[in-house]
């Protein structure tokens, strides 16, 4: 078994050290010729060496491959050597390799068929005499995968990179001493790569066989050529058919591959393409068809396609595309129409036929006309009803004449004759019943109405005379012109009015008011229509200044005056003045005289028109009443006007001077809530402080107020709370002075007092700021609201501590201050008071804890009298008042101690 290349790897490195332990043991035997050697050969290190690759296989058929290792020249002689190969293993697979007789000792062989690599070492046997150039190494064995022809240029197998400074081979000399080879000379070994060559041939177009859908074609072998050797070419179908195989309908690729013996190929394409030239053949075309026209005198086209039956050599019955021209539901015209029908295969070969479509026969409508109840002769004025039948028609249309149908397109219907259908013996009107189909003429009747003139009015009417005053003239006369008719009417009040006369002119009594006359002709066909005159009779004036009124001093006067039948108005009368004297409607502001007086009277004139210039003018006159204005109260009171509430039960009101129709009296406001009318005027008292406000009021308005106030006072409430801003503070100490305050309570004042509520006043007000007292002192505060009585009073008392003496009583933590007299406290004195430790009434009142001996000071003695007295066990000493005496008691007391206190 040959090792592996990760043996072999690891072997390298001791290959070496074999080939020198080798002539190391070498040398003992050989020592005398190795010595002749190193004589005769000084520079071993300069000798060279060229190995040679032969590859002894050319465009062989068969699958050997050999290649061998050879030894072509040396300076010195070899004991034995190394290379190392690489090949391609897509290409060759690895046999083995055979040792030479000049290097028969395999030393080392291992090669890797993943990697494609081969290592190899060989040398003379032992004590075997060296070996000169040229020599071999050894023969390497491999199978081709492949057939290879010359000229391909791929290299087999080649000498293998080594790590720097190795060679791809290694020398050993007859001192074990490896000999770098400079030259690596290694005969490329080629292989056959050119592909071989292909004339394309001609693509081929044939039709199909008849009656059938495919065509049967034989293709010639195309020529092909190659370096190495005669090639091998084959067709295959696109259709993966055998070539012999008929063609289908279409185009069908025919490949042509050559390939030469290394198994270079080439191809080419041909194109054989089968045609389909047979058009379909139609057995039947259907039968000729019609159809109801619609009223466009058209009909769409039946589908002529559905009766066809057709069929095709290639394309299936199913398949075949069948089409009409003009298409299925094309409108044509009442002329027959010629249909084409064409039936095409899949090739798009076409055959056709033609079939005819036909309109159906449509009937022409009918029509009559005549004058209902044959009443065809009418004025010219009136109208004539006319009745018409028609048969298969969609709409009738009368026309005819100059005049105008109520519907012209019903079949009954009013005719009114217009302006020159008299001046014909007959008027002609038709009724023409029109088809629903536009390809179908009209049906005419006829019916003709004989029309008499109808009178024509007079074009104008005049009169004698007009414009005249009422019972100035006697009589008339009236005149008309123009017109036609048997005669000629006069009437009055309207055209349809009674008779008056006849003829032109007419004379008659002149009107006495304005009258309007209409004449018009009358004939057989009655009266025609009017002109009118009006006859103008003018009246003599009327006037009329309206009703009485009654206006304020400062007011004015919109007068209503009336007139009739005037030329012209004026007004006069009074001291005052007229927007505008000359019209009805002006508007009058009173004179100082009118409104001293009290009244005025207005008068208005209307001057008669000019055709009753000589009658009167017509007067009329109106009085206007002017009232005073009001003027206010120069003063008003009240009785009484101050009061404690509930202590009165009415008060009078009294306003003196001003003038007007009558005195209100208002509270709260001069426009507030009316409380009586009149001076003097009693009211019950009111319960609050109330203003009330007097002025004379009348028709003309209101005059400013006078205004009095009642003042009611309420009863006072007293305070529920006094506070004080200072208490139980030192006497002679930091409080200078102290704010006294009332809380609640109601009133217009608080009055302060000390010894008792109304005792010696302190002061008035709320809050109150007074001087510290230098004692405890009681103050009493009340609500005062005069005329009332004051309220009761609330106290406080201000507690001021007196100068005196403290001691510190107890110890540790558990210790207080206790004011006591200055005699009852063992220390230092001072005239004011006496003291112990730092606890005074008037400043500080904590006893500091550890002020042991409670001599006001801290001092080291303190912590000593302390320790000591905790070893005898004193009470004393449980600081931290535990009820127990432990050794934290110490520590606190230190802790304490340090702290300052």
């Amino acid at each position: 078994m040959k090792p592996s290349l990760a043996a072999t790897r690891r072997a390298v490195p001791f290959l070496s050290r074999a080939f020198k332990e080798s002539f190391v043991r070498t040398q003992r035997l050989s020592r005398a010729l190795a010595a002749l050697l190193a004589a005769s050969c000084t520079a071993l290190a300069a000798a060279q060496s060229v190995t040679q690759l032969h590859v002894v296989s050319a465009c062989s058929q068969g699958p050997a491959v050999d290649v061998t290792i050879d030894l072509a020249s040396a300076s010195q002689p070899i004991a034995g050597g190394q290379f190392f190969l690489s090949y391609d293993t897509s290409r060759l697979q690895y046999l083995g390799a055979t040792a030479d007789a000049a290097f028969p000792t395999v030393v080392h062989e291992a090669f890797d068929s993943m990697a494609g690599t081969i290592d190899y070492a060989v040398q003379i046997p032992f004590a075997a005499p060296m070996v000169s150039a040229p020599a071999r190494f050894a023969t390497l064995h491999f199978s081709a995968l492949g057939q290879f022809c010359a000229g391909d240029n791929l290299t087999l197998v080649s000498f293998r990179a080594r790590p720097n400074p190795l060679p791809p081979t290694r020398l050993t000399d007859t001192d074990g001493n490896s000999i770098a080879t400079t030259t690596a000379d290694l005969a490329a070994f080629t292989v056959d790569t050119t592909a071989p060559s292909i004339t394309t041939p001609a693509p081929v177009v044939v039709s199909t066989n008849a009656f059938d859908c495919f065509a049967s074609v034989s293709l010639p072998v195309p020529a092909a050529s190659d370096n190495c050797g005669a090639p091998t070419v084959v067709g295959t179908r696109s259709d993966s058919l055998p070539l012999s195989s008929p063609y289908p309908i279409g185009p069908t690729t025919v490949t042509w591959t050559a390939t030469d013996c290394a198994g270079n190929s080439v191809q080419t394409s041909q194109l054989v393409t089968v045609n389909d030239d047979t058009p379909p053949t139609i057995s039947s075309c259907g039968v000729d068809q019609h159809g109801p026209a619609d009223f466009s005198c058209q009909a769409p086209l039946p589908d002529f396609t559905a009766a066809v039956i057709a069929g095709d050599n290639c394309t299936p019955a199913g398949s075949l595309v069948i089409t009409q021209s003009p298409l299925a539901g094309t409108l044509v015209g009442p002329s027959p129409t010629t249909v084409t029908i064409t039936v095409t295969d899949a090739a798009n070969n076409a055959s056709t036929c033609q079939r005819m479509f036909t309109i159906d026969t449509i009937a022409g409508p009918t029509a009559t006309a005549a004058a209902t109840g044959g009443s065809d002769i009418i004025c010219s004025t009136g109208v004539v009803s006319l009745h018409g039948t028609a048969t298969n028609y969609a709409s009738v249309h009368w026309t005819g004449g100059s005049g105008s149908f109520a519907n012209p397109f019903a079949l009954d219907t009013i005719y009114t004759p217009g302006p020159t259908d008299a001046n014909f013996p007959f008027v002609t009107l038709t009724l023409e019943a029109i088809s629903p189909y536009s390809c179908v003429p009209s049906a005419f009747a006829t019916v003709n109405i004989t029309v008499q003139s109808a009178p024509t009015p007079p074009s104008s009417a005049s009169t004698s005379a007009n414009n005249f005053c009422t019972g100035s003239i006697s009589t008339i006369t009236l005149m008309a012109s123009g017109g036609a008719g048997a005669q000629l009417v006069w009437s009055s009040g309207s055209c349809t009015g009674a008779a008056i006369g006849t003829g032109s002119p007419l004379m008659i009594s002149a009107p006495t008011t304005t009258t309007t006359y209409f004449a018009h002709w009358v004939n057989a066909c009655g009266p025609s229509s009017c002109a009118s005159i009006t006859v103008n009779v003018v009246q003599p004036p009327t006037a009329n200044a309206g009703a009485a009124q009654s206006i304020c001093a400062n007011g004015v006067a919109s007068l209503s005056g009336a007139a009739t039948n005037f030329s012209s108005v004026h007004w006069t009368g009074g001291d005052g003045s007229f927007t505008n004297a000359n019209i009805l409607n002006p508007i009058y502001t009173p004179g100082p005289g009118d409104v001293a007086n009290g009244s005025v009277v207005l008068t208005l004139t209307a001057q008669p028109l000019a055709a009753c210039s000589l009658s009167p003018a017509a007067v009329s006159t109106v009085t206007i009443t002017i009232l005073h204005l009001p003027t206010a109260p120069m003063s008003a009171s009240s009785s009484p006007s101050l009061y404690c509430v509930g202590s009165v039960p009415n008060i009078t009101l009294t306003a003196v001077g001003g003038s007007g129709l009558q005195l209100n009296w208002y509270a709260g406001s001069c426009d507030g809530s009316l409380v009586g009318i009149g001076s003097p005027l009693t009211i019950p008292a009111p319960a609050t402080t109330t203003t009330y406000y007097a002025r004379w009021v009348s028709k003309c308005g209101a005059s400013t107020c006078a205004a009095t106030t009642v003042t009611v006072s309420q009863i006072p409430t007293p305070p529920t709370t006094l506070t004080t801003s200072d208490d139980n503070f030192c006497n002679g100490g930091n409080v200078i002075s102290i704010i006294l305050s009332a809380l609640d309570g109601t009133g217009d004042d608080v009055e302060w007092f000390t010894g008792s509520c109304g005792g010696t006043a302190v002061a008035t007000g709320n809050p109150i700021v007074i001087p510290a007292p230098t004692s405890t002192t009681t103050y009493y505060a009340r609500w005062a609201a005069a005329p009332c009585a004051p309220s009761t009073c609330a106290s406080i008392t201000v507690t001021v501590l007196p100068t005196t003496g403290a001691c510190c009583n107890g110890y540790g933590f558990a210790k207080s201050c206790t004011v006591v007299s200055p005699a009852s406290c063992a220390g230092p004195t001072t005239p004011s008071h006496a003291y112990r430790g730092n606890c005074t009434v008037c400043g500080p009142t904590v006893c500091c804890p550890a002020d042991y001996n409670n001599n006001g000071v801290l001092e080291v003695a303190d912590i000593f009298a302390f320790i000591n007295d905790w070893f005898l066990a004193a009470p004393t000493t449980d600081f931290d008042n535990s009820g127990t005496l432990q050794v934290s008691d110490i520590f606190t007391m230190l802790n304490t101690w340090f702290a300052g206190c």
